[in-house]
């Protein structure tokens, strides 16, 4: 009796231990059919992809991952309905795995808007940026909407520095879809509303390169002293560690982002964020909404900049032909 229970629960931890072992196997080979594919994609063989996609399906039916790359195919082919009904899916299968998939979600919910767009299915397209603006602010939508409003009043008083020493948006992922509603209006002529919005996107990813200035220098603040002194800006000091400390202070944007530019790290960062490309962009726009000084002062940014000759030499003719009063 006693031995034929022993043997009953080997076979059942064994069949335990198979079970567990076979499911990890199973998730290896699927999570390398994957890569297969995804290489597959990005050497624009579309079809091999979709072959390993498919596989990878059948699987798993419920992989977000896998979801989202058939979508990309579909998009990529043109098929924007298709494409838009896989990142549905692949948004909701990761839901069921957050928090582990917030930026799996941003990526797939930029791509679902995309095919929208596409579709000239213009409200969705707006809806899906607004849905996730909403979700990473921890703001509400009226403080949200006070919030920009006091930015755009302040830049169109006193420029871009003057917003930067008073206002910081840390939302790192809102710059992108700031970006995107702000080309979209631009693309259906609606100047003010894209100069808001590209505002909102140079703003947030510089707000991301001071926010690490200061966590990397306890005594870097973004302002003038004149400021510190007329009690405006206020300095904590009460730290004896920090009170002894030789405070530096930045009020041009130009001159910082050059220096910035030599560290890999903020270099990597501006190029990503095409965070001078935004501000050229921003500087048409406010050419075009006839502020040519605003603009002037935003376009000496990307001239000053080393490394991005490409854009320095556009800023240089754009600002070239404001001077001139074309």
């Amino acid at each position: 009796m006693i031995s034929n229970l022993k043997k009953s629960i080997f076979i059942i931890f064994f069949l335990l231990v198979s079970s567990i072992l076979f499911a990890a196997m199973d998730k290896d080979y699927l999570w390398l059919k994957l890569q297969s594919g995804i290489a597959k994609f990005e050497k624009k063989q579309y079809g091999d992809a979709m072959v390993l996609f498919s596989e990878c399906e059948t699987l798993d039916a419920s992989s977000g991952d896998v979801a989202y790359w058939i979508g990309r195919v579909y998009e990529v082919e043109g098929d924007y309905e298709l494409a838009k009904l896989q990142y549905q899916k692949a948004i909701n299968f990761y839901q069921f795995q957050e928090p582990f998939t917030i930026d799996q979600i941003f990526e797939s919910s930029l791509h679902l808007a995309e095919s929208y767009l596409k579709l000239g299915d213009r409200a969705n397209y707006l809806l899906v940026l607004d849905s996730l603006l909403d979700k990473n602010s921890k703001k509400s939508k009226e403080e949200q909407a006070k919030t920009y409003q006091s930015i755009f009043s302040l830049f169109n008083k006193s420029g871009l520095n003057k917003v930067l020493e008073l206002y910081r948006i840390d939302n790192n992922l809102d710059m992108e879809l700031f970006m995107r509603k702000g080309a979209y209006y631009k693309s259906i002529g609606d100047g003010e509303s894209a100069k808001k919005y590209y505002l909102l996107s140079v703003v947030t990813a510089l707000s991301t390169i001071l926010n690490e200035c200061e966590a990397l220098d306890i005594s870097f603040i973004f302002t003038n002293p004149d400021n510190v002194k007329q009690g405006s800006i206020e300095k904590i000091t009460s730290d004896k560690s920090v009170s002894n400390l030789t405070t530096t202070y930045y009020d041009d944007l130009a001159k910082l982002l050059a220096k910035v530019g030599n560290n890999i790290m903020f270099k990597d960062y501006i190029e990503k964020s095409k965070l001078m490309e935004n501000i050229y962009t921003l500087a048409t726009i406010l050419k075009q909404q006839k502020e040519p000084n605003k603009a002037i002062d935003l376009l000496w940014i990307p001239i000053t900049y080393p490394f991005n000759s490409h854009i320095a030499k556009s800023s240089n003719r754009l600002f070239l032909e404001i001077s001139s009063g074309r």
